[in-house]
């Protein structure tokens, strides 16, 4: 699970790429593991634009698009930092500073663990594989 936003100009696409071609050269993970992102930017991020956005990765990662209610309960739930960049309330242009981690939890919703980007790959083998 990965937290993040369409709009964002090179963080996010960058570890959803990362994962992306974790999932095309290492398929027996999507056995055991559901790829999710989820937005932050519930304002901007319409499950159209995920989806759209979500198009250019592996199509095994789906996108997670919520009212902003709810979005906040999950991002509280995993001590998901997020602040919007709006110099005002009709600023469209924003960038969004958050947490940038991957999220593994188990069947039941519950984490297990989290990882950076450029551990990825190395620690979710470890615990899945």
């Amino acid at each position: 699970m990965y937290f993040g936003y369409t709009f964002c100009p090179d963080i996010c696409p960058f570890d959803i790429l990362r994962l992306s071609n974790l999932l095309d050269r290492k398929p027996e993970i999507t056995e055991k593991v559901d790829s999710l992102f989820i937005t932050i930017d519930p304002e901007r991020d319409s499950q159209e634009r995920l989806n759209s956005f979500l198009k250019s990765f592996n199509p095994k990662i789906k996108g997670l698009y919520s009212n902003t209610k709810q979005i906040e309960l999950i991002k509280k739930q995993f001590r998901v930092y997020v602040r919007l960049n709006k110099k005002n309330k009709d600023d469209k242009n924003y960038l969004v500073d958050h947490t940038i981690l991957f999220f593994l939890l188990d069947k039941n919703d519950e984490y297990i663990h989290h990882f950076r980007s450029e551990e990825l790959e190395s620690q979710l083998i470890n615990y899945i594989l």
